[in-house]
């Protein structure tokens, strides 16, 4: 291995357990085409705030 390869070697890190959960929220699909989903287009200088609240529990 070259000096300027960088390995990443797990045996020099710490043993800590990580996860991690990546989510994406996403309005109704198609929904351009159904007036009766809402209107989810963003005009210029409007601003629209959502929340959306997860649940994590262990089975």
């Amino acid at each position: 291995m070259s000096n300027n390869c960088k390995a990443l070697h797990v045996a020099n890190h710490d043993k800590g357990i990580y996860n991690a959960v990546a989510t994406e929220a996403q309005t109704v699909s198609d929904s351009l085409h159904h007036p009766d989903f809402g209107d989810i287009r963003l005009y210029d200088g409007q601003e629209k705030n959502y929340e959306i609240k997860y649940k994590v529990s262990i089975v």
